[in-house]
């Protein structure tokens, strides 16, 4: 599971990660590599940093991924 935001809009942001050939600038794009979307879930009443917080609780995350602009180690986690 990846926690993401998308501050310049959110249709643009979508579409850019389901893309095959793209230009990779998140750390998601270089995951994409080698995963697949299975779903797409939009929260607008969150911020990514909460829902990142609240998965730290019940989930495993892989440090430093997803992370660079955030106080936490995570944005990735590993869900059974």
């Amino acid at each position: 599971m990846y926690v993401g935001s998308a501050k310049k809009g959110i249709k643009s942001r979508i579409s850019h990660h389901l893309r095959i050939k793209k230009k990779k600038h998140w750390h998601i794009d270089y995951l994409l590599e080698k995963a697949k979307i299975i779903k797409i879930i939009i929260l607008c009443d969150k911020k990514e940093v909460e829902i990142a917080k609240l998965f730290t609780k019940k989930f495993k995350g892989i440090k430093g991924f997803g992370s660079s602009d955030s106080p936490l180690s995570s944005h990735l986690f590993k869900i059974e």
